[in-house]
């Protein structure tokens, strides 16, 4: 409010809103300031900045909640917990949104000799999320065992750890595999002295045994039989 004087006419004025630039005041600028849910930001609402001047918001979320973007004018910024107006010289807007804090739980995963845990190492799982490994051995080997927390969990090419809710471990180790081929072989004699009998094939042996081609002839007893390698030699 001010006053003027002019040959006893007394006259009244009040001034508001911004004083244009230019008429000897300082010009005022609007940034109005806005929070969605799980936060806030201050100062808030419609803040007054001097042409020229800085003017910063503090930008936090509520207890369980983080900053997930900050809008300036608009346009995304990211997440901040800060933001700075440097010289205003013009009106603006910023807003701010929150996001419920993600817990990251880990998984340690690692392999013996002759083989493969993926993913490997240290895997960050969201709270709730499911996290799946695949297993497989090198060639020639196949997995022997897991152990998940350090209990066994038996060979299997792949484990899910569903709903994580805490750290886990989970290891894979591996043995010397079997061939999927089978080879020619004769049965017999039987332990009662009665003919041999030859057979196309049997069961894939192990890769411990020579290669193809050098098959040696070798006797087991399987049940009541005995089995003799008769593949190429």
């Amino acid at each position: 409010m001010g006053d003027i004087h002019d040959d006893g006419l007394e006259c009244r004025f009040s001034v508001y809103g911004s004083v244009l630039a230019g008429s000897g005041g300082t010009t005022n600028y609007t940034i109005t300031a806005s929070a969605g849910a799980n936060g806030s930001i201050a100062p808030s609402g419609a803040v007054s900045v001097s042409s020229g001047s800085n003017q910063t918001f503090a930008i936090s979320g509520n207890s369980g909640y983080v900053v997930t973007n900050v809008f300036v004018d608009g346009s995304a910024v990211g997440a901040s917990n800060s933001y700075t107006f440097v010289n205003v010289t013009a009106t603006h807007t910023i807003s701010a949104y929150f996001g419920a804090v993600v817990v990251n739980y880990t998984i340690n995963a690692t392999a013996g000799a002759n083989g493969a845990i993926l993913p490997s190492g240290a895997v960050s799982v969201p709270s709730g999320n499911s996290q799946t490994f695949t297993i497989g051995g090198n060639s020639g080997y196949i997995v022997t065992n897991v152990f998940v927390d350090g209990s066994a969990v038996g060979a299997s090419n792949s484990y899910t750890f569903v709903n994580v809710t805490a750290t886990h471990t989970i290891s894979a180790y591996f043995g010397v595999g079997v061939m999927s081929n089978s080879w020619p072989c004769e049965r017999g004699p039987n332990k009662d002295g009665s003919t041999m009998e030859t057979v196309a094939s049997w069961p894939p042996r192990s890769f411990g045994e020579p290669a193809s081609g050098r098959a040696i002839r070798r006797s087991s007893w399987v049940g009541a039989r005995s089995i003799r390698w008769a593949g190429p030699r």
